[in-house]
C-alpha cells in the first residue's frame, strides 16, 4: 500500500499545517474546484482479491535470471477462498482488506453532502485532502460569521471538518473545527450522536424539497451548537485556575498510560505525555494570545489547543494533521474542554 499517495488543495493563505495545492489567495473554493485541486476524483470499490505463492515448478525446468545464475523455474498457485478487499479504483491501492459486508461512501457523496447543506457551487470550502493511501479523506468547510470571546473580543473562525473512512469499522466523523484568529490553533468541538444522526441522513434523501428542509435543520443544529460554544468560552473567561487546578487540567487532557503497562512503548508514551503536560503549562502563560485573558480557564482550553496544533513531534505533515484535527489531538483538546466545563458548575 503507497504511504505517499497525500493531496490536500486549500484557498487563502498557507495553512497552519503548511500542506497542500493553492487554488486562489482569497476566497473559498466551490466543491468543484475543490476536488480537483485536492485530487478526490476517484472511487472506490469492494472488489474480489486473489491469494497465491511461489513454488519450483514440479518439472524441475530451470531458468537464468537477471544474473545469469540457473535457477529452478517458479509457478504460481491459487489459494481457494479468494476474499475482499477495498480498492482505489484511480490507482488500485488497496485500501481494506478481509471486507465482507461494506457500502463505500464516495469522496463525491461526501461533497454532494456538504453542497446540500450550503448550496450548490456555494464557495464554502476551505480546505480538503486525502491522507496516506487515501484510507480518510476530509473537507473543511468555512461558516459565516466568527465567534468573539471576552470583553477583548477574542476571534475565533468556525468551520466544519467532514471526515470521511474508506475502512471497515470507521464512520464518517463530523466535528466543529474552532480556529483562534490570533494564533491559528485549531480546537476540535464534537458533535452529539443524535446531532449526528440527523445531519449525515441529509445526502441520502431522494426528495429534493425534503433534502432542502434537512439541510436548513442540519445548519440550524450546527450554529445552536456554536453559539453554545461561544458561551461557555466566555463563561470560561472569568473563571482563573490555581496552580493546583491547572496541574489536574493537564492530567486530565494528557493522560498517561495505566501503571500496570511496562512496554518499552508505554514508557516512551509516558515521557512523551510529560513533555506535553509541561508545554502546555508554558503556553498557558506564554502561548500566543494568553496574554489577554491570563490565569484564566479559557487560557487553559487554548493552552491544550496549542500543543495539539502546533507540537508535532516526529510525525510527517499529513500524519500530524490527522492527529490534531481527528486523532489523539483532537481527543486530548475534547478532554480539556469536558474538564474546563467542570469547574463552571
Amino acid at each position: 500500500m503507497p504511504a505517499n499517495v497525500q493531496t490536500m488543495g486549500y484557498v487563502g493563505q498557507v495553512p497552519w499545517h503548511g500542506l497542500g495545492v493553492k487554488i486562489r489567495d482569497q476566497g473559498l473554493a466551490t466543491s468543484a474546484e475543490m476536488v480537483e485541486a485536492a485530487g478526490l476524483d476517484w472511487q472506490v470499490a469492494v472488489m474480489e482479491t486473489e491469494t497465491f505463492f511461489w513454488e519450483p515448478d514440479p518439472s524441475g525446468a530451470m531458468v537464468m535470471n537477471d544474473k545469469g545464475e540457473i535457477t529452478p523455474a517458479l509457478v504460481k498457485h491459487y489459494l481457494p477462498n479468494s476474499t475482499k478487499s477495498l480498492v482505489r479504483l484511480d490507482n488500485l491501492a488497496v485500501l481494506d482488506e478481509g471486507v465482507r459486508k461494506f457500502t463505500p461512501y464516495q469522496n463525491a457523496q461526501m461533497f454532494e453532502w456538504v453542497d446540500a447543506i450550503v448550496g450548490t457551487d456555494q464557495a464554502v470550502y476551505h480546505t480538503a485532502g486525502a491522507l496516506g493511501a487515501g484510507e480518510t479523506v476530509w473537507v473543511l468547510v468555512e461558516l459565516p460569521g466568527e465567534m468573539y470571546i471576552g470583553p477583548k473580543r477574542d476571534a475565533h473562525q468556525k468551520y466544519v471538518l467532514i471526515a470521511n473512512s474508506h475502512q471497515v469499522g470507521r464512520a464518517l466523523r463530523i466535528a466543529l473545527t474552532d480556529v483562534r484568529v490570533v494564533c491559528q490553533n485549531t480546537l476540535a468541538l464534537a458533535l452529539s450522536g443524535s446531532d449526528l444522526r440527523n445531519i449525515v441522513s441529509i445526502s441520502h434523501m431522494p426528495n429534493i424539497a425534503k433534502r432542502a428542509e434537512l439541510a436548513k435543520d442540519a445548519l440550524g443544529l450546527i450554529n445552536k451548537r456554536y453559539n453554545q460554544i461561544e458561551a461557555i468560552f466566555n463563561e470560561l473567561v472569568r473563571v482563573q485556575l490555581d496552580r493546583r487546578t491547572l496541574l489536574q487540567g493537564l492530567e486530565a487532557a494528557w493522560v498517561m498510560p495505566s501503571a500496570e503497562a511496562e512496554s518499552a512503548g508505554a514508557e516512551a508514551r509516558r515521557v512523551q505525555i510529560g513533555r506535553l503536560r509541561d508545554q502546555t503549562e508554558h503556553f498557558f502563560v506564554q502561548g500566543v494570545g494568553q496574554e489577554m485573558y491570563p490565569g484564566s480557564a479559557y487560557n487553559y482550553v487554548n493552552a491544550v489547543a496549542e500543543a495539539a496544533t502546533h507540537l508535532n513531534g516526529k510525525r510527517s505533515p499529513y500524519r500530524h494533521f490527522e492527529h490534531a484535527t481527528l486523532g489523539e489531538g483532537a481527543a486530548a483538546e475534547a478532554r480539556a474542554l469536558a474538564f474546563a466545563k467542570t469547574l463552571l458548575s
